[in-house]
């Protein structure tokens, strides 16, 4: 008997490793800049909070495509300090049709994900011709079922999704310009609250991929034909003062077009102990404009993020990374105040990037956590003082 589910399945199947195949040729085509590599691996891995879903095994499958370019002909402080080796583009498709979620009786899956995310390569050690690596990454990511195409289920809020991750890896060469990746890290998918339910999907991913390398890069002074050499953007040194405002929102519990809306405030100090790596500390307040009311319980439910007070507040310290006027930064923070549905909230978390117009002004966007879930994105502006 014919089954016409398993085809279509597998015309999907083709569809993406037809698209996968042209993405190769292209990178391998039109990507040979010296000093730049393209790897093609497979991933696997499994539910980092569930690995069964009671006799269900829930893991996932794909394949990656890494187009990279050195950085070692870029004469910045922070390349050398963080031994960074390469800036990298990915494009990810994942079958996560053996990722389950039951309701009641029935079982449902999460369908395909394909996204493309951006990282940097950080060498931690070498022994010989074997580098280790660090390689944190973050990006965009389409998955086909979600909370719209399966609206009893609670995991994934939406079609498009915020994909955090980081990975050990190493890069064992073989020849001059052939070598073999393997990597083994975290992943992350959720919208970041914008969308509810979303319960976000964590997996453990491990990866093993064929390298192919295009040179050597390019000397520092290559390509420059007239004019002064652009001077390297630098950070403010020592220790200053920061203020960080924005607006956040929180999707609205099973609706797509009403939202939460939430003010967050940081005030704190930060310390350069070099000119990548800055210790830092201060305050979190974040401001409700709509809090927990038990009596409208769909209407305000936000999870761990329920408050039936206006205001939290919180201390939390970290570091921050800079690359160049790119700054990443991850907090870990304690409440002082917060009235939760929740008495057993007591720490967060925040991970943010920002983009520094100038010296002492930039734009920001920081993502709030508690535990294992988003629970909103502040998008605002930075001040150093």
């Amino acid at each position: 008997m014919f089954n016409g589910t398993k085809y279509r399945m597998w015309g999907k199947l083709k569809a993406c490793l037809t698209f996968l195949f042209y993405i190769v040729c292209s990178c391998l085509a039109y990507g040979q800049y010296k000093g730049s590599s393209v790897t093609v691996g497979s991933t696997y891995g499994w539910d980092m909070v569930h690995a069964k879903t009671a006799d269900k095994t829930n893991s996932l499958y794909g394949v990656q495509v890494q187009y990279a370019r050195g950085l070692s002909h870029i004469d910045e402080e922070w390349i050398k300090t963080l031994n960074a080796k390469y800036f990298a583009a990915n494009l990810l498709w994942t079958d996560m049709q053996s990722m389950h979620e039951k309701v009641g009786e029935n079982w449902y899956n999460h369908g395909h994900a394909i996204g493309l995310s951006a990282g940097v390569g950080f060498q931690l050690y070498q022994i010989g011709l074997v580098g280790f690596f660090l390689k944190p990454e973050v990006g965009l990511t389409y998955i086909t079922k979600n909370i719209k195409t399966q609206p009893e289920t609670s995991t994934v809020g939406s079609a498009v999704n915020i994909s955090l991750g980081a990975q050990l890896g190493i890069d064992i060469p073989l020849r001059e310009d052939w070598g073999i990746t393997t990597d083994v890290g975290v992943l992350h998918y959720s919208n970041g609250g914008a969308s509810i339910p979303n319960g976000g999907i964590n997996a453990f991913r491990a990866s093993l991929g064929l390298r192919k390398s295009f040179g050597t890069a390019p000397d520092q002074n290559a390509g420059v034909v007239t004019g002064r050499k652009k001077a390297p953007f630098k950070h403010l040194e020592g220790g200053h003062a920061e203020l960080m405002v924005g607006l956040g929102v929180r999707g609205k519990y099973r609706s797509s077009d009403k939202k939460l809306y939430r003010s967050g405030i940081f005030t704190g100090y930060s310390y350069f102990v070099n000119p990548a790596i800055a210790v830092k500390a201060g305050a979190d307040m974040v401001y409700y404009y709509t809090i927990y009311d038990a009596e409208r319980h769909e209407e305000t439910f936000q999870y761990f993020g329920s408050s039936y007070e206006r205001v939290r507040v919180g201390l939390s310290g970290g570091l921050d990374i800079a690359m160049g006027r790119f700054v990443a930064n991850g907090m870990v923070g304690r409440y002082l105040y917060y009235k939760s549905y929740y008495e057993d909230i007591r720490w967060y978390w925040t991970t943010g990037l920002r983009y520094y117009i100038t010296t002492r002004i930039g734009v920001q966007s920081t993502l709030y956590m508690h535990r294992m879930q988003a629970d909103f994105i502040n998008w605002g502006l930075a001040f150093k003082m």
